[in-house]
Order: structure tokens, then sequence, then C-alpha cells
């Protein structure tokens, strides 16, 4: 699309000295006027500084911030720009014009002759159209260059930021993943080598899968489900825990570990086996669209960290991120409870 939209400014651009030339008629006979084919020279060599400045000079030079190696670039140029094709045209074209060319218009027959070659090599000081001409070219060039400069940076930006996010969530999941397994391993549950293997493909998803931009939605549901399990076996009959999941996740896909937070903080902030714990996760999918609710009962002795938003700001940051404008977040809390409500269009 990009070169087919370049293609298409080229011949626009070059069109323009055919267009407005006073001499130009159906039959193009024009393109035989050395005075226009000095005009047609001028626009080419302008169309080839536009492509030199925009992949060369302003990466090279402007975004270096070498300007006055920049500035003077453009002044050298420019000056090749109005005195070659004069130049050339004189090693070309040393005798007058033939008597075809004086019959094509009455005003280039009856028009005075042409000053002496040491008048027109300064004729660029007389600043009319082409001067505007390229300061156009100049100017467009530059700031497509640094559009297409600051879509590059904040692309970066993005990705950095997201591999940061990834990086953060995926320790944090382990660390708490391995607790629940040591836990098991202390009671000599008949479920850890159960509970190992469960991890082992949690850890294959993250190593495999996680890195990559979307995932198959149904991988994911089974990275989630395999962490529920993983929660059951350590807590057993102590938390009252709802898991369900309703609907159908084929052909459909998903940022990876976009849904875990809100998975991990119900188990983390809302379970103590000292106390009536109450879990509620439910996922549901209607066509393209993932609706994920979590529920828990607080904890009347506070962890550490006992901001709910500590955990999930991060994975906000994702969500705008990658679903500007196709996900809605509702947190709801009071004394006793907390709940999350998410939707995403996948």
């Amino acid at each position: 699309m990009k070169i087919i939209f370049h293609i298409i400014g080229c011949l626009f651009f070059l069109s323009l000295p055919v267009i407005f030339s006073p001499d130009f008629d159906v039959s193009l006979h024009l393109f035989l006027l050395p005075p226009f084919q000095r005009n047609f020279i001028v626009y080419l060599l302008m169309l080839v500084f536009f492509y030199i400045n925009y992949y060369f000079l302003v990466p090279r030079f402007y975004f270096t911030k070498k300007y006055f190696f920049y500035s003077g670039i453009v002044v050298i140029i420019f000056f090749i720009i109005i005195l070659l094709p004069d130049l050339l045209f004189d090693f070309h074209n040393p005798h007058p014009e033939p008597k075809i060319f004086s019959e094509l218009s009455d005003n280039m027959r009856h028009s005075p002759p042409s000053p002496p070659h040491f008048f027109k090599f300064f004729g660029f000081l007389n600043f009319g159209p082409p001067i505007v001409q390229f300061l156009l070219i100049l100017i467009l060039s530059l700031i497509l260059k640094l559009n297409e400069h600051l879509r590059n940076t904040e692309k970066l930006k993005t990705i950095a930021e997201l591999s940061y996010l990834k990086a953060q969530i995926n320790p944090h999941f382990l660390f708490n993943t391995l607790n629940s397994i040591y836990a098991l391993a202390l009671d000599k549950s008949d479920v850890t080598a159960t509970a190992i293997v469960k991890l082992s493909g949690i850890m294959r998803y993250i190593i495999n899968e996680a890195n990559s931009d979307f995932v198959p939605l149904e991988k994911e549901i089974n990275y989630i489900r395999d962490y529920v399990d993983l929660q059951k076996f350590r807590f057993e009959n102590t938390v009252n825990l709802s898991f369900t999941i309703s609907g159908d996740s084929s052909n459909l896909f998903i940022a990876p570990l976009i849904l875990i937070p809100f998975v991990e903080n119900t188990f983390k902030h809302g379970i103590n086996p000292e106390e009536n714990s109450t879990v509620e996760i439910n996922i549901d999918i209607k066509r393209n669209q993932l609706f994920l609710r979590t529920f828990n009962r607080k904890l009347s002795i506070k962890s550490p960290e006992d901001s709910y938003k500590l955990g999930l700001k991060n994975t906000q940051k994702r969500l705008e991120n990658l679903y500007p404008i196709k996900y809605q977040l509702h947190i709801t809390e009071d004394d006793s409870t907390y709940v999350t409500q998410l939707k995403i269009e996948l």
C-alpha cells in the first residue's frame, strides 16, 4: 500500500509541469521544447531530493542533531537543482532552437532573446516558484519522516512496555504457584505429582506462548484451569470455590496472561484457611466477546500488599494498549467483598 501511495504521488508531482505549462496541448509537443525540458528536469531533481532527504539526510543528520551539516547540504542541493538544468542545456544545446520550435508558440516566437549565460548563471537570485516548490518538498519530506519516526518510537515503546509487564507478571505467578506445591509437599499430599505435572504445563505455556502477541483463547483458558486446580489441591475443602466456563472458545484469540491477574488476586487476597472464604470465577464466551467475573470475600487479616489495585495496574496498562476501545473493566468493593467484571471484544 505504501509503495502504491508513493507511485501515485510521484506521478502526480511530475504531471504538474505538464498540466500548468502555457504550451500544453493534447499532442504534448511541449516535450520537444527545451524550456519545458529544463523545467521538467527541475521537477525530477526535486523528486529525487525528496527521497534523498526522506531516507538519508533526515535520519543521518536531522535525527542526530547535526543541524548545521543538514542545513548546509540542503542549501547545496538547492543550488544544484536550480543550476544543473541550465548547465546541461548550455552544453547540449549550443545552437539556436530549430525553426519548428519557434512555430509552435507565438509567445516564444516573439519573446525577447535570452540573456547571456553569465546572467542566467545568477538567475537563482530571483527567488520565484522554484524555491517555493523546493521548500514545500523539504517540509513535506521532513514532516512525513518525523511522523514515521514518531510512530516507530511509539511502537517500540509499547513493545518494551508489554515485555516489561509480562516479565513482572510471570515471576509473580510462578512464585505463588511454587508456594502452593510446597504446601502440598509439606502435607505429603497424594496429588503432589499431579500438581507438578500441571505446573509443568503452565510453565510450558508461559515459555512457548506468553511471548506471542495473541494466543488461542482455548489455551489461555486451559492455563487458568490448571492454575485453579493447583489452588484446589492446596486449599482442598477449606474454601467455597465456584469455577465455571461457558461458551465456545474455538477460533478466538486473546493476549496471553491478560486474565490471570484477576483470577490470582481472588486467591491471594480472598482465602484464609481459618476463615469462611468464598471465591467465584466465571468465564462466559458469547460470539467474539469474553466476560470474566471474579468475586471474593476480603480477609480480616490484611496482607502486606493491602491494595487489590497493586496487582492490577500492570494488567490495566496492557488492556489499554492492546484493547484501547474494546474492553470494559468495572471493580466494586466494600468492607467485606471485592468484585471485578471484565468484558473484552476478541
